[in-house]
């Protein structure tokens, strides 16, 4: 070992440099200060770097499970003060008077901690589920799922391709309904329908008489405010067939009622 050079983690010897330095020469260290929060990166980016699929590799129909995956606000849910520890701290997650007095920092109890910790944690699963898109909510209506079904999709980038088709409708109970693949554009296809004695159809059905037909049918005929009428189906008919023959019945039968016209007969459900 020559005498220039410092053996490491041995402050008794000195060098000439070591001498030169005032004998500290001995705690230096090389290091490099640098980390990875250097380069400025937002949320979005730094979550699509983790749930990113390559162009070629979408294409080719790879990574199918890795579609499904949603990044995450991790700001959501936290507040100043509140930790795993559970102390209370007042002006941060507690008031700082209270009945006259000032709080001094405390700390909760095992039990109490769990509780929030778990009702915490319930509120991130809901807002985790909660859907992205916001549907306006408009007064008055209501809104029914008829039917919810996957369907799929062959296309020549990403081959078979899986979607979930839905059949919502609404309506206000005073004569105004739609029907549509979502509730979003449900609302966009309202129709209305005149209603005898604000209770059943055209075919003025005695009052009281109720709702017998099939269970599409009184659904949609609930949302526009029918309460009494008959419709029958004859053979195996699937309820797409029969929705669309009882909204178009409804308004032949106005028709005839106010213009006097003749409605195109419809094979299926009859009122």
């Amino acid at each position: 070992m020559t005498q220039n050079v410092c053996p490491k983690y041995d402050p008794r010897h000195l060098c000439h440099s070591c001498q030169a330095l005032g004998g500290a020469a001995h705690l230096s260290h090389l290091a490099r200060h640098s980390s990875f929060f250097n380069k400025v990166m937002t949320a979005d980016e730094l979550w699509r770097g983790v749930l990113a699929e390559s162009g070629v590799g979408a294409r080719k129909g790879r990574g199918k499970r890795t579609k499904c995956k949603m990044n995450k606000d991790l700001n959501r849910g936290q507040n100043l003060g509140e930790g795993r520890a559970g102390y209370l701290w007042p002006g941060l997650n507690t008031p700082v008077y209270k009945d006259g007095s000032i709080q001094k920092p405390s700390q909760r109890g095992e039990t109490e901690q769990k509780e929030v910790t778990a009702a915490l944690e319930r509120q991130r699963d809901e807002w985790d589920k909660r859907r992205k898109t916001k549907i306006k909510r408009e007064r008055d209506f209501d809104s029914h799922v008829i039917e919810v079904k996957r369907a799929f999709n062959v296309t020549a980038k990403e081959s078979r391709k899986r979607s979930i088709s839905s059949l919502v409708a609404v309506g206000n109970g005073n004569g105004a309904a739609g029907k549509y693949r979502r509730k979003k554009r449900a609302m966009h296809y309202l129709y209305y329908t005149e209603r005898y004695n604000n209770h059943t159809s055209e075919s003025h059905t005695t009052l009281c008489y109720g709702l017998r037909c099939h269970w599409a049918v009184i659904t949609l005929c609930k949302l526009i405010g029918i309460e009494d009428m008959y419709a029958k189906v004859d053979g195996s008919v699937p309820f797409h067939r029969s929705l669309q023959c009882c909204g178009d019945i409804t308004v032949w039968e106005h028709l005839l009622v106010n213009a006097k016209q003749k409605p195109v007969p419809c094979e299926q459900p009859f009122i």
